[in-house]
This record gives structure tokens, sequence and C-alpha cells, in this order.
């Protein structure tokens, strides 16, 4: 398995043409996922600045500017060719041999004669190799050995459903089997969540499932959260069955890349009460366990996976499958 390693926190502004809007949020959320400060304007500026003067400075903030090329983008007229013009203008504060405007091809395209004297990286027909070659691009020289892992940054790109069988993961699986990178960690991959809240519960459309907006409201042990969960299929909790606890795979799917404004690692749709959520995945017994007396579980204060004994409080999110319709 490969793993994600972070790097500091370096901005990197992303200039593109409005039609390749996608494919830059797409190399947004990739450089987020390792760690990086990546600034886009559709996702970072805010009410009421004035964005033309906002853009215009991050970009003098930044680090680096990638410049995304497309047919497109080089045939365009407007305020991208004004940030290019900006961002070569920038290059006259800093050595010759620095490397701060890197222009990125989005498919087969002729430069700009103002970009032809550098070089640039290609993020088709391979996308993970051309990615993997620009973050090699923001590493202090000498240190360009990290490995990232550009999987998965969308929903589509995992086999669907998501996990929703319990599985018995020792420690050295765990890190094949959840795609995590170490214990505790974070997951090497993420999901672009399709939420919609409807009473008490959230319905994520790009995993096909129902989760409680809050969960428990009290801390419980492994053996009361079992109980939580019969309690909400008694009572047919918002109006249905099929309540059940989450695997580690579905609890991930929930996990955010950065912290949002409720402090945690999940969107702002759920209740910040579950800090730390048990899953339906337990560890095997071994000498220091001589029965199931651990479980997994996801951090939403960390952002991370980890496990505790049964006995350890903590609190639930309850999800179902939409296929079940009861």
């Amino acid at each position: 398995m490969t793993i994600i390693q972070q790097s500091s926190d370096t901005i990197i502004f992303i200039c593109y043409a409005k039609e390749d809007f996608h494919s830059a949020k797409k190399l947004y959320h990739d450089l987020k996922i390792v760690g990086f400060s990546p600034w886009i304007d559709t996702e970072d500026l805010k009410p009421g600045q004035k964005w033309k003067h906002v853009i215009l400075e991050m970009m003098e903030k930044s680090s680096y500017v990638l410049i995304l090329l497309s047919n497109y983008s080089i045939q365009k007229h407007g305020f991208v060719q004004r940030e290019i013009k900006e961002a070569i203008n920038l290059l006259d504060i800093y050595p010759s041999s620095s490397i701060f405007v890197i222009p990125v091809r989005l498919e087969d395209c002729d430069p700009p004669v103002e970009l032809k004297e550098f070089h640039w990286v290609d993020l088709f027909p391979d996308y993970e190799a051309g990615l993997q070659k620009l973050v090699s691009s923001f590493e202090p020289e000498g240190k360009s050995n990290n490995v990232y892992k550009f999987g998965k940054v969308d929903s589509f790109e995992l086999k669907l459903p998501l996990r929703s069988t319990p599985l018995i993961t020792s420690e050295i699986d765990a890190l094949n089997v959840f795609k995590i990178d170490k214990i505790p960690g974070k997951p090497v991959y993420r999901i672009e969540n399709d939420y919609k809240g409807k009473g008490d519960v959230v319905i994520d459309h790009a995993t096909g499932l129902m989760w409680q907006k809050a969960g428990s409201n009290k801390q419980l042990s492994y053996s009361q959260a079992i109980k939580y969960i019969e309690e909400l299929n008694t009572q047919r909790f918002a109006g249905f069955v099929g309540w059940r606890m989450a695997t580690i795979q579905e609890l991930i799917s929930l996990l955010e890349p950065i912290k949002q404004t409720s402090g945690l690692y999940i969107n702002t749709i759920f209740d910040k009460a579950q800090r730390w959520c048990w899953s339906s995945d337990q560890l095997p017994k071994n000498e220091k366990r001589d029965s199931l007396t651990a479980a997994w579980l996801v951090s939403f204060l960390h952002g991370d996976v980890g496990w505790h004994y049964f006995i350890t409080k903590l609190r639930i999110r309850a999800v179902r499958s939409l296929k079940d319709t009861y």
C-alpha cells in the first residue's frame, strides 16, 4: 500500500479557465488530501470580497502558481490571461533557478509563447503519474523522496456499495483493508459526498447511505452501542428499520480532509457531539486479548482510524442502506 505523507503548509495557487473548472477542482482536492494548501477562487473566496483584488493578492502570497492549460484556456480572452501575465511578472523577485510558475497541461495543446520557456507537466494520459511528478516540484531539494497516492477523489472510483458486512481485522491487515497510512492513521482516499438533510437523518446519494444526523446522545460501551442499535430498530427511528453499526469503510466515507468550522473532520450538516464513533469491525483475539474485546473506531476529532476496548465509552452514529426501503 502506498502511504500518504503530509507536507508543509505550502500555498499553491491554481489558475484556470472556467471551462476547465472540474479538472481544477479535482486537482485542488488531491493537493489538499496530501497536506498542501491549494487556493482556488470558487472554494476560497469569501462573500463580499473584491475578487479581482483578492485573486492577485493570493497569487503574490503563494509559493507556486499552477497554470492549467487546455485548448480552452490558451484561446480564451479574459481574466485568466491577466493571471498568467501577473504570475510571470512576479518571477522578477525570484532567483532564476527557483520554481514558481508551473504550466500544467490537461490535454494535448500548444502552450502560449510566454510559457514555452517553462518545463511543463502533463496530467494526461496518466493523471496519477503526472500528479506525482507535479508534487515532486513542491519538495525542497534533497527531500523529494516522499511517495503520494492519489487514487480516489470521488465516490465513483470506489466499488459501490461500500462494504456493510463487519470484519475481524488485525492491526497489520488494517492498513491494507481499511486503506489507512498507519494506526491510528488517516485514510489514503476520500469521497466526494452528496448530502441531503431530511429531519433526523442525512442521506448521502454518493454512497447510497442514510445516516443519523446526530447519533447517541451519550457515550456508550460496545455492548451498550449494540443495544442502542436494537432500540432504534424497535422504535423505527425516522420511520425506518435496518439501522446498524457502520463499518470502518462507511465511517471513513464521512471524513473530510480538513477540519470544518465545527472543529471536526466531518461536514457541519452532522451534529458535532459524536467525536469518536464505534464501528462494527472488530480486532481478533491474541495473547493480550483472549476474546473479541476490542473494536475499530473513527475519530472525527482527529480525522483518523483507531481502536479501543469494548469497555471504553464512545458515541455511535447509526447507518442504513437506502436500498432497504422498509
